[in-house]
């Protein structure tokens, strides 16, 4: 983006190659972020990466590497004119289409999991979808102005934050909340109640064996 607002409008072929060079890179690496960026998240959700997901995103970063291709050719997606200006093609509008429909995508499939009672509790797609939308839609209403990846920065700090959560409060081997976290709890529920807590304890039967046997 720097490189692309410093030269753009510029005279000279060197000049024309940043420009176009820059923005071809800007969609390239669009193309390359989001959706492996996506399979992260989606991974993390539900345990793996549902092969119907797979399939539609290699299916959308296909159709945009071939746009890209027509449009050294015939310029759809972007457009550099005589002065070194550069304009947007009636296909940008696909490149954000595209993006939103991966964050919709990844949306659903969160919601999706939290019906279930699969979806991790610090791992809010708020805090990575919300800061993507508005970059984009931004970006998009007033160009000329980088906030795309400033608000990307800010979902991959999100992420970063959440998984740090996580690892705070559960156990890596077996998943489960740890001490720390049903300290938090017991203070939130004796502050909401004044002071007062019932706790319940319950003697599952032959459940030594298990422990003797299996391990603890």
């Amino acid at each position: 983006d720097p490189i692309e607002f410093t030269f753009d409008g510029r005279p000279g072929m060197l000049s024309f190659f940043l420009v176009y060079a820059g923005n071809l890179w800007l969609y390239v690496t669009n193309l390359i972020i989001c959706p492996l960026w996506v399979k992260v998240i989606v991974k993390h959700i539900k345990g793996r990466v549902p092969k119907k997901f797979k399939y539609a995103m290699y299916s959308l970063i296909s159709f945009g590497a071939v746009m890209l291709i027509v449009n050294f050719f015939t310029p759809v997606v972007f457009r550099i004119d005589d002065s070194n200006v550069y304009h947007r093609g009636p296909a940008f509008w696909i490149y954000m289409g595209m993006d939103i429909l991966i964050i919709l995508t990844t949306i659903y499939i969160y919601f999706d999991s939290c019906i279930k009672g699969d979806t991790p509790k610090f791992f809010p797609v708020w805090q990575f979808a919300l800061p993507l939308i508005i970059g984009a839609a931004m970006q998009s209403a007033f160009y000329g102005v980088s906030t795309i990846w400033p608000f990307i920065s800010i979902s991959i700090s999100s992420i970063i934050n959440s998984l740090h959560n996580e690892a705070t409060y559960q156990d890596r081997l077996t998943g489960l909340y740890n001490r720390f976290f049903l300290d938090n709890i017991k203070n939130e529920i004796v502050y909401k109640n004044n002071g007062e807590i019932t706790a319940m304890m319950l003697d599952m039967n032959d459940f030594k064996s298990i422990n003797d046997n299996f391990g603890h």
